[in-house]
């Protein structure tokens, strides 16, 4: 049995956006597309290195209006490191 059966509401993206290397910007696009439409939901984003999906959310509160610096702060806490990305 998958587990990811149980999630409610799971929407794989792409398998390669995990294995691809260096996310382009049409990925990034794609993501904000998934995002906004989940728009008053609650919504678990995964990464299996935690590196793209906390760019990618950080990069998507920014072009949602956060504040830089809670942005950064958020990612922070949670581990993400903006680095290469």
């Amino acid at each position: 049995m998958n587990p990811l059966n149980h999630i409610r509401n799971f929407l794989r993206i792409d398998d390669r956006l995990a294995t691809s290397g260096m996310p382009q910007p049409a990925d990034f696009e794609r993501f904000t597309r998934v995002l906004d439409a989940c728009a008053g939901q609650r919504v678990f984003v995964h990464c299996a290195a935690n590196k793209r999906v906390s760019a990618f959310v950080f990069l998507h509160r920014l072009s949602r209006g956060t504040d830089r610096g809670a942005a950064e702060s958020d990612l922070n806490f949670h581990g993400g490191e903006l680095g290469a990305y």
